[in-house]
């Protein structure tokens, strides 16, 4: 995962072409449609970004990017603003423009998912990618139920029996205590995000903490790459055990 094209969440970045996954999105021409913000809003940029002597104006934008390696076209939506200002004691007023995406059409996959992962941990998985642009506290509850149903295809159960033979129900964290095929913390972590994310506790930075363990995880277990390498080992020892 490429963190810093995802931290800032403008169109500032050269994202991947989601169709042949070679090329790259080159932002050509946009519309905007003039809209309204609150004067909160308004000076929280200004104390933010560039100070009070600022004429700040919002818009609404839609937008074509074009990938530079195959005809494939993505829609893009989303908040823009812009803003004359002066800075210092200069005489001449300087300009910044920002592009603040919401949704893509196709959506852009931040994270590599292997081709043989389950169909539902791919669709939420895909949720999550919607929401990242949205909202961040819902994407990390989506990252957080993709872990759910990763114990679910892993046989993990979410009932237990007590000694005296009552059933119980598991929670997520003793679920992931029982999963053994990786290090129970690269999971637990991924649950402590979608857990603030339910208390609007989590930021873009712990988010994108969330899916670079997830995209490790998944690859690990989905690509066969540990068994791969293990099967690998193992001849190797057969092999030189004993020369």
């Amino acid at each position: 995962m490429n963190r810093e094209l995802w931290l800032n969440k403008n169109l500032d970045g050269n994202f991947q072409c989601p169709h042949c996954k070679k090329g790259y999105l080159k932002l050509g021409e946009y519309k905007e449609v003039q809209t309204v913000k609150s004067k909160k809003e308004d000076e929280e940029i200004r104390k933010a970004e560039m100070g009070p002597s600022s004429n700040i104006q919002y818009y609404y934008f839609w937008a074509n990017l074009k990938c530079n390696k195959c005809p494939e076209i993505v829609l893009c939506g989303g908040e823009s603003w812009d803003s004359i200002y002066f800075e210092g004691n200069e005489d001449e007023p300087s300009q910044l423009e920002r592009l603040s995406p919401k949704i893509f059409m196709p959506l852009l996959e931040i994270i590599k998912v292997p081709q043989d992962t389950p169909d539902k941990l791919k669709e939420e998985i895909n949720k999550s990618f919607e929401l990242f642009w949205i909202n961040q506290s819902s994407c990390a509850n989506s990252i957080r139920k993709v872990l759910e149903l990763f114990m679910d295809e892993e046989k993990i159960p979410r009932e237990g029996i007590n000694r005296y033979g009552k059933v119980y129900h598991l929670d997520l964290h003793k679920r992931l205590e029982q999963y053994k095929k990786v290090d129970t913390k690269l999971l637990l972590a991924v649950k402590y995000i979608g857990n603030a994310g339910s208390h609007s506790e989590t930021t873009n930075n712990y988010v994108l903490d969330g899916y670079e363990l997830l995209e490790y995880v998944l690859d690990l277990i989905f690509s066969n790459k540990q068994e791969k390498y293990t099967n690998f080992a193992k001849k190797i020892i057969e092999d030189l055990q004993d020369k």
